[in-house]
Order: structure tokens, then sequence, then C-alpha cells
């Protein structure tokens, strides 16, 4: 009898909460909210056209053993003829870009800390920004991570024709963070010496890296948004005095980025000669992703790049970060809105307002059994070493038309 009074209790419950919450519910679910924001149009000759491919290993790659010493002659001599076609391009300088999370301060704690101790000595937080990348490497390792071998692996691997870095910005998951982000890739790119009109700088980045990317190219290229974030550092006394200045020079130079499942999120700004080049984990040949329910297979390939978009940044540590970003929101669309994320989801896009989408089926769909955690639901993939001679062989043939495989008799 007491269970059959439980039972009884709890369905009663149940209805008081649906046609009581329900109402709500409905009531907040039609407020008016901001819209998703218009897409720029790009120049013409920044192409635009998605392809749908299929990854492939072209050659083996020893994971055993990944560095450059213990890879075959053929996969040496393949990433090698890469730096060459990059060097031609006046490629001198690549840079790597790691998505969110999997930063110097992933869980946002610096901030808050930096708050509660206005002595916080960077004696003690760039120990503690290395412990935490360092926590990140070893669980992450090259499953949607930058690893700093990899990174040294690529240098040699193309034959050190360009010095290449891996940049790091706190991951954190909001504007601020990703808009000291892009200034701090600013104040990267002042600091290196040679930097000559001409040259080109390559930049790849994972996941919102790209992000990271376009807030760049509006503080470069001085755009009406690029104006605006710039009187925001100035208001908010966020950026170094005289950078704003000093980065007019950065505009001499090219840029080329390459963004691996970036989520379709900010604007760009279009700088003269820029390249862009966008790899997606897609299946299919649909221009929408499919499967939405799928991702405990990753049935529709990168579920996380559907997801970032619109309205579904976390909400910053500290109050000051809060209100920084409800002030960026006017420019850079709503960072935190459950209603605006939804219909940006729903809509399921892949593609961008610039730049060429390659659509590649990497085939890290299971069948029939859960993987969505070894594959970060099919997010993790582009960042594997057995990815890297693909995608530098899709890198010179898309950005610098030069296909490398098909010079080996190979492309398929």
């Amino acid at each position: 009898m007491n269970t059959d009074y439980l039972i009884y209790a709890l369905l009663i419950f149940a209805f008081l909460l649906f046609f009581l919450g329900a109402p709500l519910a409905l009531w907040w679910w039609r407020q008016q909210r901001a819209e998703i924001p218009a897409a720029l149009t790009p120049p013409a000759e920044l192409v635009q056209e998605p392809l749908f491919l299929s990854f492939h290993e072209p050659l083996p790659f020893n994971r055993e053993q990944p560095d450059l010493e213990h890879q075959s002659p053929a996969w040496r001599g393949r990433m090698l003829r890469a730096g060459q076609v990059m060097a031609t391009m006046q490629v001198r300088h690549v840079f790597f870009l790691h998505g969110t999370f999997v930063g110097s301060d992933p869980l946002d704690l610096l901030p808050p800390l930096r708050s509660v101790f206005p002595g916080f000595h960077q004696k003690i937080e760039v120990p503690l920004k290395a412990a935490m990348r360092g926590i990140v490497d070893r669980v992450a390792g090259d499953n949607g991570n930058f690893l700093p071998p990899y990174i040294r692996l690529f240098e040699a691997a193309t034959g050190h024709q360009a010095h290449c870095r891996l940049l790091e910005w706190s991951s954190a998951n909001h504007h601020i963070a990703r808009l000291l982000g892009a200034l701090h890739l600013i104040e990267f790119l002042l600091q290196q010496p040679g930097l000559e009109t001409g040259q080109r700088v390559l930049l790849i980045g994972h996941s919102h890296a790209r992000q990271v990317f376009g807030l760049f190219t509006h503080l470069i290229g001085r755009s009406v948004s690029g104006e605006q974030l710039w009187s925001f550092l100035r208001e908010q006394e966020l950026a170094a005095p005289g950078i704003e200045e000093s980065c007019r020079r950065l505009q001499n130079l090219g840029y080329d980025f390459v963004t691996m499942g970036g989520p379709v999120r900010y604007a760009w700004a279009f700088l003269p000669g820029m390249r862009a080049l966008h790899l997606v984990n897609h299946r299919g040949d649909q221009l929408l992703a499919e499967k939405p329910l799928g991702f405990w297979q990753t049935a529709a390939g990168d579920y996380v790049q559907q997801w970032g978009t619109i309205g579904s940044d976390t909400l910053a540590t500290t109050a000051r970060e809060r209100k920084l970003n409800r002030l960026l929101d006017p420019i850079l669309g709503k960072g935190t809105d459950t209603r605006l994320w939804f219909d940006a989801i729903v809509r399921r896009e892949r593609l961008g307002n610039f730049g060429r989408t390659l659509l590649i089926d990497y085939g890290d769909q299971s069948r029939g059994r859960p993987n969505f955690l070894s594959t970060v639901f099919g997010h993790g993939i582009y960042t594997r070493y057995q990815c890297m001679l693909y995608q530098t062989q899709l890198i010179c043939r898309y950005l610098y038309e030069n296909d490398i495989e098909r010079s080996d008799g190979a492309w398929g």
C-alpha cells in the first residue's frame, strides 16, 4: 500500500510539474530573441564551393615511434615536398592554434584566482599554466589536441622550411577569452623577427581557433567590427599601449588560414590576398549535417562542429568577465542563449560565408557500438598523427594549387 501511495504521489507531482511548467516554458520560448547574424559577402576570388572527400592514409604512419627517423622514406619524401611547396609560396611561419578546453586554462581558473589574490604573480601563473597544459596533453594525447611533438615533427618533416610554433590561449568557452586569444596572436606576430612584406603566414587551428582567427582578421583589417573591438579593448584597458598602431604593419603579410572542425559562428573580415580552407568531418553527400541523434556512434561526423555555434558559450568564472562578454554580445552575437543555440543547431550548417570547405568522411563512424568518447563526438580526428600527411597534401592542393600526391601518381 505504501508503494501505491508513493506511485500516486509521483504521478501527481509529474502532472503538476508539466501543467505548471509547460506554460512557463512556452512563454520563455516565444520571447523575442536576437537574430543569427547575417552572412557577409566575400570577395569573388575567395572560393566557397565545398568538396566531398573521403579520408585515406596516403602512406602508413608509424604511431609507435612518432618521430621523423622512424617514418618511411616515402612518407618523409612526401612531407619534404610539401615543405618545398610552402617555401615557394613564401610561407615563413606556420602557427598551430588549439581549440576550446585544451589550452593553458581550460577550466577558466586563473581569472578568479587573480581576483581573489590581486598579487597573483607571474612566477606562480606561468608554471600553473604549464601544469594545466601538461595535464591536457597527457589526458587527450593527439585526440583533438596539437601535441608539442606533433609540431616538432611537422617542422622537421617539411625540411625546416618554415618556423613552426604552437600558440596557446586560455581556451575558455566565451567571447572575451577568444578576443584575448586573437590579441595574443597579434602580439606574438609582432615579436617575430624577419617578417617582411610579401611573406605569408600559415595559421592552422582546431575547433574554436576558427573564431580566434575571425577576430584576428577584424582587428588586423580594421573592419567596422574591428574598430568596435579596438574601441572595446581601449575602454576596458585590455590592450598593451601602442599595439593598435603597431599591428598595422601586419597588414603587409599574406595570411593562409586552415581550420579543422571549426564551428560556423563569428563572421570574418576579408584581408587582401588571404586564403581560407576549412576541414570538416562529415558523412554523406549533402551540405547539411545528417543524423543529429546519431552522436553516440558519430553517424554524422563532427557533432561538436555543430554544437559550438552561436549561443553555446559557457558562463565565465568572474563577474568582470561576464560583464565583458555581455558588452561583446552586440558585436559578436549572443554568447549564451539557449533558444538561439537550438535554432542554430537545427539549421545543421557546415559551411561558413568564406573560403573553401572540404567535407571529409574520416571513417571514424562506429557500427553499432558507442564511440563518442574515444572520438570526442567526431571532433578529435583532425589532430591525430596519421592525418598529418593527408591534411598537408590538402593544404598544398587547395591553398597552393600544387598536388604533391598526384606527382607520385598516387592520387585517386
